[in-house]
């Protein structure tokens, strides 16, 4: 979520590309139409909401990843834990230890992880995590 304007060219017409958009939108990212096969322009400028319902974060896995731009940005997030999944668990444990290597406080309660950077923000650094995952790679700041 950066507040510079982003332009992804060859954008599908795919759910999971919808799903983010609303995402993004919920939170304040201005966006121009998606013409499938064509490109999307994105503005950041002014993020109004840092929290992501579950009613969003459970119709796709990849939404996890706001947690650590949002957190970045304004601070403090506070994103929903994932549901379930038909091809196995969601865990973000990964994206937790992660964060908290870069000086993050992480809270899990009620269902959200609520996330607080130090006063001065994240510490710069590199994390590795020690297994492979899709969506946690190498955290650098």
């Amino acid at each position: 979520m950066r507040d510079q304007t982003l332009i992804l060219d060859n954008v599908p017409d795919l759910t999971d590309i919808q799903t983010m958009s609303l995402l993004l939108q919920q939170h304040g990212v201005e966006q121009s139409p998606n013409v499938p096969g064509r490109s999307l322009t994105l503005q950041g400028k002014s993020i109004r909401q840092t929290t992501v319902p579950y009613k969003i974060i459970r119709a796709m896995r990849a939404s996890i990843l706001v947690l650590r731009p949002l957190l970045a940005r304004m601070g403090h997030a506070h994103v929903s834990l994932l549901g379930g999944c038909a091809i196995g668990a969601r865990p973000v444990d990964l994206h937790i230890k992660g964060l908290e290597a870069l000086g993050a406080t992480i809270i899990l309660e009620n269902g959200y992880i609520h996330a607080t950077a130090p006063s001065g923000g994240l510490k710069g650094g590199l994390y590795t995590f020690p297994v492979v995952s899709v969506t946690a790679p190498p955290l650098t700041l």
